[in-house]
């Protein structure tokens, strides 16, 4: 409620003109406000605003009370969507992939033909119908899981070694809340697909599942790894140095610890390959996510016409849930009359959260980095200022 009463209080200041000045300001009292809460470590914020940029940290990164940087690495949750995203667009680009592609001949789990309807447009905007993550919510399909995973690797492919990473046993060793995505492998996700129903195909549904089986179809298409295409298609070229999803890529010392809603000190979250890492699994610094937001602001090398494509218009809501939605590749964008579109996303995984948030037609940008469990707080507080900024007349 505090935090709410002093946003009303700054819109009066804002609306009035926005300067570099003001925009920073604004955004960074809003940042401290989080780090400044008991149960929060470390926020991160940036800003580009009109060809200007700059990164603020607050708050520890660690239980000894290390301050954050620009270069501590962040896990970004599902962030990691519109990755996944601008990789299909480079797919398009190239003409190896098409959005009417239909998914089921990727797909290896029993009944495929009950999506054939569905294509690489229906995941890439969250309209395929398909679930959000079930099995790694509801304790039963876990257990299914973890019943069915280890039966089938040691008796069917001979591959114990993969036992103890689907086992929901793994929760008896580690401190609640354990990180429960490290459970979501091949397994999981096959029975979530057997157990999809596609009620709301056509209409918007976010899901992680089926932005997770668009990850393995980039994966799969290209012959390699999600963590080798990821480095390939956009670090390599962005020269992005502290983008992975593999935590020991990270320098020593850079990762940022996760802690629970509580502050309490949680265990960093690992996704299996072939599960959900086209979801959430990307981990990056501040310093990478600038650059990543000046890709999207201003499209330049060769993702130029892959980042133009990711950001065009797919999908319309019509609902009364969601009246200003509207879906380019992976990024949820708000269109409000006579308002640049904003174009946005935010993340969370056990014990970290992200936000992103752009305004192409102003130039303007923000994005927050933190080792806390308040998503919903980045988010609100990231889409405020955007807000703000949409309604100024500079």
């Amino acid at each position: 409620m505090k935090l709410w009463v002093s946003l009303l209080l700054l819109a009066g200041h804002t609306l009035c003109g926005q300067s570099w000045e003001n925009a920073i300001h604004t955004a960074d009292s809003l940042t401290k406000r989080q780090a400044n809460k008991l149960t929060n470590r470390a926020v991160v914020l940036g800003v580009y605003y009109q060809s200007t940029d700059t990164i603020i940290p607050h708050g520890r990164i660690n239980s000894l009370g290390r301050k954050a940087s620009a270069q501590d690495v962040f896990q970004i949750g599902s962030v990691t969507k519109t990755f996944t995203a601008l990789m299909l667009a480079l797919e398009l680009e190239k003409g190896t992939l098409q959005l009417s592609d239909s998914i089921s001949p990727y797909l290896t789990n029993r009944e495929k033909s009950k999506f054939d309807s569905v294509t690489l447009l229906h995941l890439a905007t969250h309209t395929s119908g398909l679930q959000n993550n079930t099995l790694v919510v509801h304790a039963p399909s876990n257990l299914a899981a973890g019943v069915y995973g280890p039966i089938k690797n040691i008796f069917i492919n001979g591959s114990a070694h993969v036992v103890w990473r689907l086992g929901p046993w793994q929760a008896l060793f580690l401190p609640s809340p354990f990180p429960y995505y490290s459970l979501y492998g091949e397994t999981a996700l096959k029975m979530d697909l057997n157990n999809a129903s596609l009620k709301k195909y056509g209409e918007w549904k976010y899901s992680n599942v089926g932005m997770g089986v668009l990850g393995n179809i980039l994966v799969e298409k290209n012959g390699t790894s999600f963590e080798e295409l990821l480095q390939s298609t956009i670090c390599e070229p962005l020269g992005l140095k502290y983008t992975s999803t593999e935590p020991k890529n990270s320098p020593k010392g850079t990762f940022a610890t996760p802690h629970n809603m509580f502050g309490i000190r949680t265990i960093r979250t690992q996704f299996p390959e072939n599960g959900m890492e086209g979801a959430a699994d990307i981990k990056m610094s501040a310093t990478d996510m600038m650059t990543y937001l000046k890709l999207q602001l201003q499209p330049h090398g060769s993702l130029a016409t892959a980042v133009q494509l990711q950001q065009k218009t797919y999908f319309t809501s019509n609902s009364k849930d969601w009246p200003d939605l509207t879906m380019g590749l992976g990024w949820i964008k708000l269109q409000r009359a006579n308002q640049p579109e904003i174009f946005w996303h935010r993340g969370q995984v056990k014990g970290t959260s992200a936000f992103i948030g752009f305004i192409p037609e102003k130039q303007i940008g923000i994005f927050l980095l933190a080792n806390n469990n308040h998503p919903k707080k980045l988010s609100r507080a990231g889409l405020w200022w955007l807000e703000q900024q949409a309604k100024t007349s500079e």
